[in-house]
Protein backbone atom coordinates (compact mmCIF):
# COMPACT_ATOMS: atom_id res chain seq x y z
CA UNK A 1 0.00 0.00 0.00
CA UNK A 2 3.25 2.39 0.60
CA UNK A 3 4.43 1.75 -2.19
CA UNK A 4 1.26 2.57 -4.57
CA UNK A 5 0.60 5.78 -2.66
CA UNK A 6 3.25 8.06 -4.44
CA UNK A 7 1.66 7.13 -7.81
CA UNK A 8 -2.12 7.94 -6.14
CA UNK A 9 -0.67 11.27 -5.75
CA UNK A 10 0.55 12.06 -9.23
CA UNK A 11 -2.52 10.71 -10.86
CA UNK A 12 -4.38 12.82 -8.77
CA UNK A 13 -2.45 15.76 -8.75
CA UNK A 14 -2.61 14.78 -12.81
CA UNK A 15 -6.06 15.43 -12.85
CA UNK A 16 -6.56 18.48 -10.81
CA UNK A 17 -4.27 19.66 -13.21
CA UNK A 18 -6.43 19.14 -16.29
CA UNK A 19 -9.04 20.07 -14.40
CA UNK A 20 -8.10 23.47 -13.60
CA UNK A 21 -6.59 24.33 -17.16
CA UNK A 22 -9.86 23.04 -18.39
CA UNK A 23 -11.76 25.84 -15.75
CA UNK A 24 -9.14 28.78 -16.62
CA UNK A 25 -10.20 28.34 -20.25
CA UNK A 26 -13.64 29.23 -19.67
CA UNK A 27 -13.13 32.14 -17.47
CA UNK A 28 -11.06 34.72 -15.80
CA UNK A 29 -9.92 35.18 -12.32
CA UNK A 30 -12.20 38.09 -12.34
CA UNK A 31 -15.18 36.00 -13.17
CA UNK A 32 -16.44 34.44 -16.56
CA UNK A 33 -16.58 34.87 -19.67
CA UNK A 34 -19.34 35.62 -22.26
CA UNK A 35 -20.30 33.23 -24.87
CA UNK A 36 -19.86 34.41 -28.39
CA UNK A 37 -22.14 36.62 -30.27
CA UNK A 38 -24.79 34.93 -32.51
CA UNK A 39 -27.09 35.38 -35.66
CA UNK A 40 -23.60 37.45 -37.64
CA UNK A 41 -24.80 38.23 -40.63
CA UNK A 42 -23.39 40.34 -43.66
CA UNK A 43 -24.48 41.82 -46.70
CA UNK A 44 -22.73 44.37 -49.36
CA UNK A 45 -24.55 47.92 -50.26
CA UNK A 46 -23.30 51.02 -52.37
CA UNK A 47 -19.33 50.50 -51.35
CA UNK A 48 -19.69 49.28 -48.05
CA UNK A 49 -20.19 45.43 -45.87
CA UNK A 50 -23.33 45.82 -43.48
CA UNK A 51 -22.53 43.28 -40.21
CA UNK A 52 -25.34 42.79 -37.48
CA UNK A 53 -25.45 40.16 -34.83
CA UNK A 54 -26.89 39.47 -31.64
CA UNK A 55 -25.68 39.57 -27.83
CA UNK A 56 -24.72 36.08 -26.12
CA UNK A 57 -27.11 34.17 -24.55
CA UNK A 58 -24.76 34.11 -21.56
CA UNK A 59 -23.27 37.25 -20.43
CA UNK A 60 -20.84 36.08 -18.02
CA UNK A 61 -19.72 37.93 -15.45
CA UNK A 62 -21.12 41.25 -16.27
CA UNK A 63 -23.07 43.12 -18.65
CA UNK A 64 -21.44 43.48 -22.09
CA UNK A 65 -19.22 46.46 -22.59
CA UNK A 66 -18.14 46.19 -26.19
CA UNK A 67 -17.96 43.88 -29.45
CA UNK A 68 -14.68 43.07 -31.02
CA UNK A 69 -14.90 42.87 -35.01
CA UNK A 70 -11.90 40.17 -36.96
CA UNK A 71 -11.68 41.05 -40.70
CA UNK A 72 -9.51 38.91 -43.28
CA UNK A 73 -9.38 37.89 -46.81
CA UNK A 74 -9.08 34.23 -46.72
CA UNK A 75 -10.59 31.68 -44.68
CA UNK A 76 -8.99 31.68 -40.96
CA UNK A 77 -7.16 34.78 -41.58
CA UNK A 78 -9.39 37.46 -39.51
CA UNK A 79 -7.00 39.83 -37.32
CA UNK A 80 -8.40 42.20 -34.89
CA UNK A 81 -9.97 45.15 -36.70
CA UNK A 82 -12.37 47.56 -35.19
CA UNK A 83 -14.34 47.58 -31.63
CA UNK A 84 -18.08 48.92 -31.29
CA UNK A 85 -20.59 49.24 -28.41
CA UNK A 86 -23.13 48.36 -30.83
CA UNK A 87 -24.28 44.97 -32.39
CA UNK A 88 -24.08 46.78 -35.81
CA UNK A 89 -21.13 47.75 -37.81
CA UNK A 90 -20.65 49.81 -41.34
CA UNK A 91 -17.18 48.34 -43.05
CA UNK A 92 -16.48 51.12 -45.55
CA UNK A 93 -12.79 50.20 -45.97
CA UNK A 94 -12.96 47.94 -48.43
CA UNK A 95 -12.14 47.99 -52.29
CA UNK A 96 -14.42 46.34 -54.69
CA UNK A 97 -13.97 42.82 -56.41
CA UNK A 98 -12.75 40.74 -53.11
CA UNK A 99 -13.83 38.82 -50.42
CA UNK A 100 -14.16 39.45 -46.96
CA UNK A 101 -14.42 37.25 -43.58
CA UNK A 102 -15.29 38.63 -40.32
CA UNK A 103 -16.32 37.10 -36.86
CA UNK A 104 -17.22 39.19 -33.78
CA UNK A 105 -16.24 38.56 -30.06
CA UNK A 106 -17.85 39.91 -26.89
CA UNK A 107 -16.28 41.49 -24.03
CA UNK A 108 -17.43 42.12 -20.74
CA UNK A 109 -15.19 43.57 -17.19
CA UNK A 110 -13.94 39.66 -16.53
CA UNK A 111 -12.31 40.02 -20.49
CA UNK A 112 -12.77 38.47 -23.93
CA UNK A 113 -14.95 35.56 -24.91
CA UNK A 114 -14.75 33.36 -27.86
CA UNK A 115 -15.59 34.20 -31.67
CA UNK A 116 -18.86 33.99 -33.19
CA UNK A 117 -18.56 31.81 -36.82
CA UNK A 118 -17.02 33.04 -39.68
CA UNK A 119 -19.40 35.25 -42.48
CA UNK A 120 -18.03 36.18 -46.05
CA UNK A 121 -18.99 38.85 -48.70
CA UNK A 122 -18.24 39.35 -51.82
CA UNK A 123 -17.63 42.50 -52.83
CA UNK A 124 -18.01 42.59 -56.85
CA UNK A 125 -20.82 44.61 -58.21
CA UNK A 126 -23.51 43.26 -59.81
CA UNK A 127 -23.69 42.59 -63.68
CA UNK A 128 -25.63 44.23 -66.28
CA UNK A 129 -25.93 43.52 -70.14
CA UNK A 130 -24.34 46.19 -72.31
CA UNK A 131 -25.43 46.04 -76.20
CA UNK A 132 -25.52 47.60 -79.28
CA UNK A 133 -23.75 48.42 -82.98
CA UNK A 134 -21.52 49.59 -84.17
CA UNK A 135 -21.67 51.78 -87.53
CA UNK A 136 -19.40 53.92 -89.95
CA UNK A 137 -20.27 57.62 -89.45
CA UNK A 138 -23.68 58.78 -92.10
CA UNK A 139 -24.88 55.48 -92.71
CA UNK A 140 -26.84 52.47 -91.39
CA UNK A 141 -24.30 49.97 -92.12
CA UNK A 142 -22.94 47.93 -89.74
CA UNK A 143 -19.14 47.38 -89.13
CA UNK A 144 -17.75 43.96 -88.50
CA UNK A 145 -14.95 42.66 -86.65
CA UNK A 146 -14.82 45.85 -84.41
CA UNK A 147 -12.49 45.49 -81.17
CA UNK A 148 -14.00 46.98 -78.37
CA UNK A 149 -12.27 47.37 -74.87
CA UNK A 150 -14.46 48.34 -72.14
CA UNK A 151 -12.01 49.98 -69.12
CA UNK A 152 -13.26 50.58 -65.77
CA UNK A 153 -12.84 53.89 -64.19
CA UNK A 154 -12.81 52.97 -60.47
CA UNK A 155 -10.58 50.04 -58.78
CA UNK A 156 -10.03 47.31 -59.32
CA UNK A 157 -9.71 48.97 -63.05
CA UNK A 158 -10.53 45.75 -64.67
CA UNK A 159 -10.76 46.06 -68.73
CA UNK A 160 -13.19 43.62 -70.55
CA UNK A 161 -13.47 43.08 -74.49
CA UNK A 162 -15.61 42.14 -76.88
CA UNK A 163 -15.77 42.12 -80.84
CA UNK A 164 -18.67 42.93 -83.10
CA UNK A 165 -20.14 40.24 -85.56
CA UNK A 166 -21.33 40.58 -89.44
CA UNK A 167 -24.20 43.03 -88.68
CA UNK A 168 -21.60 45.20 -86.25
CA UNK A 169 -24.00 44.32 -83.15
CA UNK A 170 -22.19 43.18 -80.02
CA UNK A 171 -23.44 42.18 -76.20
CA UNK A 172 -21.15 42.14 -73.40
CA UNK A 173 -21.82 41.90 -68.89
CA UNK A 174 -20.62 44.24 -67.32
CA UNK A 175 -20.16 45.05 -63.51
CA UNK A 176 -21.93 48.43 -62.46
CA UNK A 177 -20.06 51.81 -62.49
CA UNK A 178 -17.98 53.52 -65.14
CA UNK A 179 -16.66 52.69 -68.33
CA UNK A 180 -14.31 54.39 -71.37
CA UNK A 181 -14.80 52.46 -74.51
CA UNK A 182 -12.05 52.14 -76.76
CA UNK A 183 -13.12 50.85 -80.34
CA UNK A 184 -10.41 49.78 -83.36
CA UNK A 185 -11.48 48.88 -86.83
CA UNK A 186 -9.32 48.22 -89.74
CA UNK A 187 -10.20 51.32 -92.45
CA UNK A 188 -11.60 53.49 -89.71
CA UNK A 189 -10.22 56.08 -86.97
CA UNK A 190 -10.00 54.85 -83.64
CA UNK A 191 -12.51 56.27 -81.70
CA UNK A 192 -13.52 56.65 -77.46
CA UNK A 193 -16.95 56.97 -75.43
CA UNK A 194 -17.15 57.17 -71.58
CA UNK A 195 -20.52 56.11 -69.94
CA UNK A 196 -22.19 54.64 -66.99
CA UNK A 197 -23.87 51.35 -66.30
CA UNK A 198 -26.18 51.00 -63.51
CA UNK A 199 -28.40 48.33 -65.42
CA UNK A 200 -29.54 47.06 -68.63
CA UNK A 201 -28.78 49.23 -71.81
CA UNK A 202 -28.05 49.91 -75.30
CA UNK A 203 -24.91 51.92 -76.26
CA UNK A 204 -24.69 52.89 -79.99
CA UNK A 205 -20.82 53.54 -81.31
CA UNK A 206 -19.96 55.23 -84.97
CA UNK A 207 -16.90 55.64 -86.52
CA UNK A 208 -15.09 57.45 -89.11
CA UNK A 209 -13.86 56.20 -92.25
CA UNK A 210 -9.88 56.42 -92.78
CA UNK A 211 -9.37 58.98 -96.30
CA UNK A 212 -12.57 60.17 -96.68
CA UNK A 213 -11.18 63.92 -96.83
CA UNK A 214 -8.66 64.70 -100.00
CA UNK A 215 -5.26 66.32 -98.23
CA UNK A 216 -6.48 65.48 -94.87
CA UNK A 217 -3.74 66.11 -92.60
CA UNK A 218 -2.88 63.37 -90.15
CA UNK A 219 -4.37 64.98 -86.78
CA UNK A 220 -2.66 64.62 -83.55
CA UNK A 221 -4.81 64.20 -80.74
CA UNK A 222 -2.79 65.95 -77.96
CA UNK A 223 -4.34 64.87 -74.70
CA UNK A 224 -2.95 61.82 -75.44
CA UNK A 225 0.72 62.88 -76.31
CA UNK A 226 0.52 65.38 -73.33
CA UNK A 227 -1.15 63.39 -70.79
CA UNK A 228 -3.88 65.96 -69.80
CA UNK A 229 -7.22 67.03 -71.33
CA UNK A 230 -8.75 69.68 -72.96
CA UNK A 231 -9.87 71.93 -70.19
CA UNK A 232 -5.68 71.80 -68.76
CA UNK A 233 -4.66 72.26 -71.78
CA UNK A 234 -6.77 75.44 -72.72
CA UNK A 235 -6.23 76.81 -68.45
CA UNK A 236 -2.04 76.61 -69.64
CA UNK A 237 -2.39 78.04 -72.79
CA UNK A 238 -4.61 81.08 -71.08
CA UNK A 239 -1.86 81.64 -68.34
CA UNK A 240 1.36 81.55 -70.39
CA UNK A 241 -0.45 84.42 -72.69
CA UNK A 242 -1.30 86.67 -69.20
CA UNK A 243 2.02 86.21 -68.47
CA UNK A 244 3.90 87.02 -71.89
CA UNK A 245 1.43 89.76 -71.90
CA UNK A 246 2.31 91.26 -68.58
CA UNK A 247 5.97 90.66 -69.56
CA UNK A 248 5.66 92.58 -72.77
CA UNK A 249 4.10 95.15 -71.02
CA UNK A 250 6.39 95.13 -68.02
CA UNK A 251 9.31 95.78 -70.41
CA UNK A 252 9.23 98.89 -71.83
CA UNK A 253 7.26 100.50 -68.90
CA UNK A 254 10.47 99.56 -66.75
CA UNK A 255 12.86 100.59 -69.61
CA UNK A 256 11.06 104.02 -69.46
CA UNK A 257 11.74 104.56 -65.78
CA UNK A 258 15.08 103.40 -66.41
CA UNK A 259 15.63 106.22 -68.99
CA UNK A 260 14.08 108.99 -66.65
CA UNK A 261 15.81 107.91 -63.75
CA UNK A 262 19.31 108.42 -65.54
CA UNK A 263 18.20 111.45 -66.91
CA UNK A 264 17.80 113.23 -63.73
CA UNK A 265 21.08 111.68 -62.50
CA UNK A 266 22.77 113.95 -65.33
CA UNK A 267 20.86 116.74 -64.47
CA UNK A 268 21.39 116.76 -61.29
CA UNK A 269 25.44 115.82 -61.93
CA UNK A 270 25.12 118.52 -64.82
CA UNK A 271 24.17 121.26 -62.22
CA UNK A 272 26.41 120.33 -59.34
CA UNK A 273 29.60 120.05 -61.56
CA UNK A 274 28.63 123.73 -62.88
CA UNK A 275 28.16 124.70 -59.32
CA UNK A 276 31.54 123.28 -58.24
CA UNK A 277 33.39 124.95 -61.28
CA UNK A 278 31.69 128.62 -60.43
CA UNK A 279 32.76 128.02 -57.11
CA UNK A 280 36.26 127.17 -57.88
CA UNK A 281 36.93 129.62 -60.36
CA UNK A 282 35.45 132.61 -57.60
CA UNK A 283 37.99 131.41 -55.39
CA UNK A 284 40.77 130.85 -58.75
CA UNK A 285 40.91 127.15 -57.45
CA UNK A 286 41.53 125.52 -61.06
CA UNK A 287 40.99 121.30 -61.08
CA UNK A 288 43.49 120.81 -64.07
CA UNK A 289 46.88 122.85 -64.93
CA UNK A 290 44.78 123.01 -68.57
CA UNK A 291 42.56 125.50 -67.34
CA UNK A 292 45.33 127.21 -64.22
CA UNK A 293 47.66 127.91 -67.54
CA UNK A 294 44.52 129.51 -69.35
CA UNK A 295 43.54 131.60 -66.80
CA UNK A 296 47.36 133.12 -66.61
CA UNK A 297 47.55 133.77 -70.42
CA UNK A 298 44.32 135.81 -70.13
CA UNK A 299 45.34 137.17 -67.47
CA UNK A 300 48.62 138.74 -68.88
CA UNK A 301 46.31 139.42 -71.81
CA UNK A 302 44.44 141.66 -69.49
CA UNK A 303 47.25 143.61 -68.58
CA UNK A 304 49.35 143.64 -71.61
CA UNK A 305 45.89 145.73 -73.04
CA UNK A 306 45.85 147.67 -69.72
CA UNK A 307 49.08 148.84 -69.92
CA UNK A 308 49.23 149.96 -73.50
CA UNK A 309 46.14 152.17 -73.13
CA UNK A 310 47.80 153.72 -69.83
CA UNK A 311 50.75 154.18 -72.28
CA UNK A 312 48.90 155.80 -75.29
CA UNK A 313 47.05 158.61 -72.97
CA UNK A 314 48.77 161.77 -71.79
CA UNK A 315 47.20 162.46 -68.77
CA UNK A 316 47.90 159.21 -67.73
CA UNK A 317 51.72 159.76 -68.32
CA UNK A 318 51.49 162.42 -66.20
CA UNK A 319 50.22 161.11 -63.18
CA UNK A 320 52.84 157.93 -63.76
CA UNK A 321 55.72 160.68 -63.58
CA UNK A 322 54.77 162.39 -60.43
CA UNK A 323 53.02 159.10 -58.48
CA UNK A 324 55.89 157.12 -57.11
CA UNK A 325 56.28 154.10 -59.06
CA UNK A 326 53.92 151.21 -57.79
CA UNK A 327 53.30 147.40 -58.91
CA UNK A 328 49.82 147.40 -60.88
CA UNK A 329 47.65 144.67 -60.15
CA UNK A 330 45.66 143.22 -62.62
CA UNK A 331 42.64 144.32 -63.47
CA UNK A 332 40.97 141.21 -65.07
CA UNK A 333 38.74 139.19 -62.94
CA UNK A 334 38.12 135.77 -62.78
CA UNK A 335 34.46 136.28 -63.30
CA UNK A 336 35.21 137.83 -66.97
CA UNK A 337 37.52 135.55 -67.74
CA UNK A 338 34.82 132.83 -66.81
CA UNK A 339 32.12 134.91 -69.37
CA UNK A 340 34.83 134.95 -72.21
CA UNK A 341 35.62 131.72 -71.54
CA UNK A 342 31.54 130.58 -72.09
Amino acid sequence: MLSRSPMTIILVAVMTSVLLVSFGNSQSPDGPLPDAPVDLSASFNAGSIHLSWSPPTYTGASYIESYLIYRGEYPGSEVYYQETTSTEFDDTGIEGGRTYYYQVSARNSAGEGGRSYEVSVDTQPPTWTVSGRCTEEGSMDGISGTHITFDEQSPPYLSFETWTDNSGSYSKELPEGNYRARLEADGYRSEEDYFNVQGPMQRDFTLEKEGDDEGDEEKFNWTEILGIDEDEIKDFAMTAVIIVSSILLLIPITFLFIILFLLLIFIRLGKVRKEIRAKNEREGVFLSKRRRKKYERKMEESNASREKKEKSSPTTKKEEASAPSKKKKPTATVEEISKEED
